[in-house]
């Protein structure tokens, strides 16, 4: 949260990426309708709460990001597609009469997207290594995403024995260390100046409806 009150306060998102929050969103989404139909109410509980935090944070992040940067990376309007995709295909799965196993797929899936998001903030490494500073990788996202593998490593191993729980938490762990590592190495000083963001100030949006609009646009 730490990172959206300073993306309020600068009125910009500078070198962040969007991935974090992008994956963020679909992971929850999925290990939402995931635990659901399991019937494990510790799994789509907290998954729950994660997509509509995902929801808020994605959407903030839109406000103040430019229409396309190497660093989201790609352009905002392709995050909402891929958002839009992940969410329909993920219903589709849930709820049709195919004849197999749905919820395999979908557990696959959020695997999958699990690992994306432990490692999406990674996303900003090439900026990372061109500026010498690791100010492009948000700090508080990183340690959370350290603790919740760590958490779920052990539930997920000891407790519930499910692999699709605990093969994704611990691919987390490892790259959220790795993230860490980058912090303590490059800090986040200023270092080098980087790759300028494409677009500029000119063309950063500045509400949902400028959002949605490039959405609707294509």
């Amino acid at each position: 949260m730490s990172t959206m009150f300073q993306i309020w306060e600068d009125k910009s998102v500078g070198y962040l990426p969007l991935m974090p929050y992008t994956t963020m969103l679909t992971n929850a989404f999925l290990w939402f309708i995931y635990g659901f139909m399991l019937q494990e109410p510790s799994i789509w509980t907290g998954s729950a709460v994660g997509f509509f935090a995902g929801c808020f944070y994605f959407l903030e992040f839109c406000r103040f990001a430019p229409k396309r940067s190497h660093t989201l990376p790609g352009s905002v309007v392709q995050h909402f597609h891929f958002c839009f995709a992940v969410l329909g295909a993920t219903l589709v799965l849930a709820v049709a009469p195919f004849p197999f196993e749905g919820v395999t797929i979908i557990g696959q899936a959020a695997v999958f997207f699990c690992v994306a998001m432990f490692a999406s903030p990674l996303a900003a490494l090439p900026t990372v290594l061109e500026t010498q500073s690791a100010k492009a990788i948000p700090l508080n996202y990183t340690i959370a995403v350290l603790l919740n593998s760590a958490l779920w490593t052990i539930v997920g191993l000891f407790e519930m024995q499910d692999k699709n729980i605990y093969i994704p938490s611990m691919l987390g762990l490892v790259l959220s260390i790795v993230q860490v590592g980058l912090k303590i190495v490059y800090g986040n000083g200023p270092g080098r100046p980087a790759t300028p963001i494409e677009g500029g100030e000119a063309s950063r949006s500045f509400g949902y409806a400028s959002a949605m609009g490039r959405l609707i646009d294509l």
